[in-house]
């Protein structure tokens, strides 16, 4: 089964965006939202590493980096990822859907302040 195109996610401001499929592999496919240009693109990484070990882990990454054009002209760009890393014996559905909860409460405005600060 393969994702969407266009995916639409909302932003900060609640607002749909549309990320357009541009190619895939047998490990990820990019996207790239629809309304940024290749001076300052923004794109979304959807990637599996899976394990050939019987008691290994698999690895499945969501990526959105944003490149933004300063007033100085350079591009600088922000990355924003998850990777979920989920062994293949013992956990269930349940322990990654906890883990995925915990995660979202702990995203919390405050809080990626004061990650953003270095705070420990």
């Amino acid at each position: 089964m393969s994702y969407a195109s266009p995916i639409v996610l909302k932003n900060a401001a609640a607002a749909n965006e549309n990320f357009v499929r541009l190619n895939a592999d047998a490990n990820k496919v990019n996207y790239m939202l629809a309304t940024s240009t290749l001076q300052a693109p923004v794109f979304l990484v959807v990637g599996h590493q899976l394990t050939t070990a019987q008691d290994g882990s698999d690895r499945h990454l969501v990526k959105i980096a944003r490149t933004v054009v300063g007033t100085d002209l350079k591009p600088r760009t922000c990355v924003i990822s998850c990777t979920i890393a989920v062994p293949r014996n013992t956990i269930s559905r349940v322990d990654v859907d906890n883990g995925i909860a915990e995660l979202k409460e702990f995203l919390t405005t405050a809080n990626v302040d004061a990650l953003l600060r270095g705070e420990l």
